[in-house]
């Protein structure tokens, strides 16, 4: 597998501003966001299989990360939203 640039390939989200401009972007084409820990293996491991599906992309998906223990004001935000 091709090691991608993960700042070329994944937009990162690193405050409730950059969220709701994802979420508004959503309304027009498909937003993949990704919730992401350094320190868990599974998070890891589904890093992998994100940029498996960038690749398989021919484009119109926009790819986003949050880094939970960093951000951790924006993944409570997508917590809050998804439940």
């Amino acid at each position: 597998m091709r090691w991608m640039n993960i700042e070329r390939d994944v937009t990162p989200i690193s405050g409730i501003d950059d969220l709701e401009d994802m979420l508004a972007e959503s309304r027009m084409r498909p937003v993949l966001l990704f919730k992401h820990s350094y320190t868990c293996g599974a998070s890891v491991e589904a890093l992998e299989e994100v940029r498996a599906h960038i690749e398989e992309q021919a484009g119109g998906v926009r790819h986003a990360m949050v880094t939970v223990r960093t951000h951790r004001d924006v993944s409570n935000a997508i917590q809050a939203i998804i439940v």
